[in-house]
């Protein structure tokens, strides 16, 4: 899934990238596994409410930065979160643009 401009500019920070190495150092298990009663190394940091589901600098740093907000995973477990909240499949990103659109119209005509 394409992210929008702001997250790829969070996630490319030195903030992010120690936020990051802190959560792993932190929680270096995966948390899905141990939840399971298996024990794997957490590779993968996590936002379980995604940044990109807020709008605007503010609200998506916030997300991106609040320690609360991560989840230190396996790659597998990365890849099924993903799959779970549908934010990676084209069926759902033509979804999401047509709500978008839809909304939009709705506030500029008054069209319900």
């Amino acid at each position: 899934m394409a992210k929008g401009k702001i997250y790829r500019e969070l996630i490319n920070t030195k903030r992010w990238r120690k936020l990051r190495a802190s959560k792993l150092s932190g929680q270096p298990l995966c948390e899905r596994c141990q939840q399971a009663g298996y024990v794997t190394a957490a590779t993968e940091v996590h936002h379980r409410r995604p940044v990109e589901w807020v709008k605007g600098l503010q609200a998506q740093s916030q997300r991106m930065f609040d320690m609360s907000n991560l989840e230190s995973l396996c790659h597998q477990c990365h890849v099924e979160a993903h799959k779970a909240l549908g934010s990676h499949n084209a069926k759902t990103i033509r979804e999401k643009r047509e709500n978008r659109r839809e909304e939009i119209v709705r506030k500029l005509y008054g069209e319900e």
